[in-house]
């Protein structure tokens, strides 16, 4: 028994000793370079996997954008957070204006708007709001000024990203 406890402290001390240089250590994405759709960390040849701090909180695995998505303006306010599955946008996003409050608000499917889609200006004041499929726009839209009156000549009714009524 005398032998195995010392022989177990070699093992754990030989591992953490190779296990390589980025345990405990803070990564942001300056940190990171892209190459051929992947992203590593400086002077490294293998695909991050971890977690990025600063102004963007973010989760890869093998190099790739995976998990949660949060971004911060230099003030300290949220700008976006969402969700990427194996690199695409996924999910429900909302980004915010530097004021904190609500700038866009939708959903994203395999890296494409879909679904019910809104935006507002800094003062909270709708600026938009309709539906995307499939990326493109797709049924009524209604856009509107900073002062509230509905923008006639880009609200209407939309078919496969096309106006095709007012």
């Amino acid at each position: 028994m005398q032998r195995t406890i010392p022989t177990i402290f070699l093992v754990f001390a030989v591992v953490f000793a190779t296990a390589g240089t980025s345990w405990g250590q803070e990564v942001t994405v300056d940190d990171l370079v892209e190459r051929e759709g992947l992203y590593y960390q400086k002077s490294t040849s293998v695909p991050f996997t971890g977690v990025t701090t600063g102004l963007v909180k973010a989760t890869y695995k093998n190099g790739i954008r995976h998990g949660p998505w949060f971004t911060y303006w230099d003030n300290g306010q949220l700008r976006e957070k969402g969700n990427y599955n194996d690199g695409n946008l996924d999910g429900l996003w909302m980004r915010y204006h530097k004021n904190g409050r609500l700038s866009e608000r939708g959903n994203y499917t395999n890296d494409k708007i879909d679904g019910p889609w809104g935006g507002f200006y800094d003062n909270s004041q709708l600026r938009f709001r309709g539906n995307y499929i499939n990326g493109k726009r797709d049924g009524p839209w209604e856009e509107y000024s900073r002062d509230g009156v509905l923008k006639g000549a880009v609200s209407g009714t939309y078919r496969n990203g096309v106006k095709a009524s007012d």
